[in-house]
């Protein structure tokens, strides 16, 4: 089971650097939670490149207000705008590993905190992302239960799109389609 877990998470790693060329970034992302100031923040500028997706098209707030570089990286505009508001009340690096998994930066803190991801075999448990298709699309993204469970607050608004491509990659394994509503992602019930 450890070795399709990193698999997943090499897989998350590879569609985040696809979308990073697409965008035309040169740096790897990177976890840090030193973002206090404009060191290590970007404002995101338009990409006048025909290899960049529309859905990766910076939204107004990622052009005016400065954010980590790797938020950018995620497929749904309204998710990147949800990260960029909510600032300084969420725990980036923890989200960092849940979504990349250890693969994407072990000692994420500069405080010397070491991240490690839930390496559950119970699918309500795992905290991590699965990409399936391109990564540019987000209907090839698909969150485990625990992710929603643990980060609820960033699905609540906007990501509808999201939701229902978790609930049809879960429905082509022949899973039971997520709960939105106990899970706490308030109206998201039956979205297929």
């Amino acid at each position: 089971m450890d070795h399709l877990i990193h698999l997943v998470q090499l897989n998350v790693y590879r569609a985040f650097l696809a979308n990073m060329l697409s965008l035309g970034r040169t740096s790897l992302v990177t976890c840090t939670t030193d973002l206090d100031d404009k060191d290590g923040r970007v404002l995101s500028t338009v990409n006048t490149s025909p290899r960049m997706p529309p859905a990766l098209a910076p939204t107004l707030l990622q052009k005016s207000t400065p954010h980590a570089a790797w938020i950018d990286l995620f497929p749904l505009p309204a998710l990147r705008d949800a990260l960029i508001r909510a600032h300084g009340t969420y725990d980036m690096c923890a989200l960092y590993v849940d979504v990349l998994g250890t693969i994407g930066n072990k000692t994420a803190r500069s405080d010397g905190t070491v991240y490690r991801q839930r390496l559950s075999e119970s699918t309500s448990e795992r905290t991590g992302v699965v990409v399936w298709g391109e990564p540019w699309r987000v209907e090839s993204w698909e969150l485990e239960e625990g992710f929603v469970r643990r980060w609820t607050w960033l699905l609540q608004n906007g990501c509808d799109e999201l939701l229902r491509a978790t609930d049809r990659w879960r429905q082509f394994r022949g899973d039971d389609m997520m709960d939105w509503a106990d899970l706490g992602v308030a109206g998201q019930n039956a979205l297929l």
